[in-house]
């Protein structure tokens, strides 16, 4: 019954999140912009898109982790889903995973714009940013959480 209820959160977090498409404006949109705004620059060596993605991350969590949670709460919805669940830590880490595939799917997409239209992004690139954005991601979101506490 547990994991029913744990994926049944999760459904409801990645509903939630892909609602609010607006702010993937600030995450993915914004970065690519910029990315080619400065194209001009040397970006033949990869190490000049972790900038961008260290933005990526940043401003996932926030605006997807913590003002989800934020927003939950103010509006009630968090009680409701606690009782329902039982548990509040299952919620956050329900919504914690949503954001880290998003995370996921951002920097993928934002490697491929950079590979396609900027310069060849190489396959171990890919591989750092998938491993890196995981780790920053579950410490980015543990940081802002107690921050917001």
């Amino acid at each position: 019954m547990e994991l029913r209820n744990d994926w049944a959160l999760f459904k409801i977090q990645l509903t939630i999140a892909f609602k609010e498409r607006f702010y993937f404006v600030y995450t993915l949109l914004v970065p690519i912009f910029m990315v080619f705004l400065n194209k001009t620059l040397d970006f033949q060596d990869n190490e000049s898109i972790y900038v961008y993605w260290s933005y990526i991350v940043v401003t996932t969590v926030f605006n997807g982790f913590l003002l989800n949670l934020v927003r939950l709460r103010e509006s009630g919805f968090l009680k409701t889903l606690t009782y329902l669940s039982g548990s509040r830590h299952s919620i956050v880490l329900a919504n914690l995973l949503v954001q880290l595939i998003i995370v996921q799917l951002e920097i993928l997409l934002f490697n491929l714009y950079v590979t396609f239209f900027i310069t060849h992004v190489s396959l171990l690139t890919f591989v750092y940013g998938f491993l890196t954005s995981s780790l920053i991601t579950v410490l980015c979101a543990a940081m802002m959480s107690i921050f917001l506490s």
